[in-house]
């Protein structure tokens, strides 16, 4: 980065000395230097750079890179691993976003379940708590009623790290799965 040359500004204002130069740059030098900062890139040590301008900035790092926010032991890092062009944008609002995605798979082995009840089996899931918005699919063809009646699963954390899988059966028969179904289980940690 390289800055205007400032030759036409007295060189020796020292504010803090008496009688020093305080009258402040020329308006077209400051809007010299505004420019220069506003358009060329701040390389970084190692590889990387910021720039900023009238349409927007970015902060590209080399590698996979990383960007960290605050001092040692307390940093928030942001890190990219992407092995091509990705692009992730933020929401246009105001507001904490959600602090954590955890998710997990398991299979589940259900009793017969008659008609309008509901059977219940329970899953471990590190972190989860009763606050977090749960979802659950059941990966299975036979789960999913092309076989094995039109069961309908639900999820939600009821106690902490444990969720769960909540089938019901709102036909007018008595459903008995043949096997164990396969599920996938999300959690969305919110703040």
């Amino acid at each position: 980065m390289s800055f205007p040359n400032p030759d036409n500004y007295a060189r020796d204002c020292d504010c803090g000395t008496a009688g020093a130069n305080t009258t402040p740059p020329p308006a077209s030098l400051v809007a010299e230097a505004e420019e220069a900062i506003l358009t060329n890139p701040l390389l970084l040590p190692g590889g990387g750079s910021i720039t900023t301008g009238p349409s927007g900035g970015a902060i590209n790092t080399i590698g996979t890179g990383s960007i960290e926010l605050g001092v040692v032991a307390t940093r928030t890092t942001l890190n990219g691993s992407a092995t091509a062009a990705r692009t992730v944008t933020l929401p246009n609002i105001t507001g904490k976003l959600p602090i954590a995605l955890i998710s997990t798979s398991t299979s589940l082995s259900f009793s017969a379940i008659t008609t309008g009840a509901f059977g219940d089996l329970t899953i471990t899931l590190t972190g989860a708590a009763t606050t977090d918005v749960v979802f659950v699919t059941c990966l299975d063809t036979a789960g999913r009623g092309a076989t094995n009646g039109k069961l309908i699963f639900e999820a939600f954390v009821s106690a902490a790290n444990t969720v769960t899988v909540r089938a019901h059966n709102p036909t007018s028969g008595t459903i008995t799965p043949g096997a164990a179904y396969n599920f996938k289980v999300a959690i969305i940690k919110t703040v």
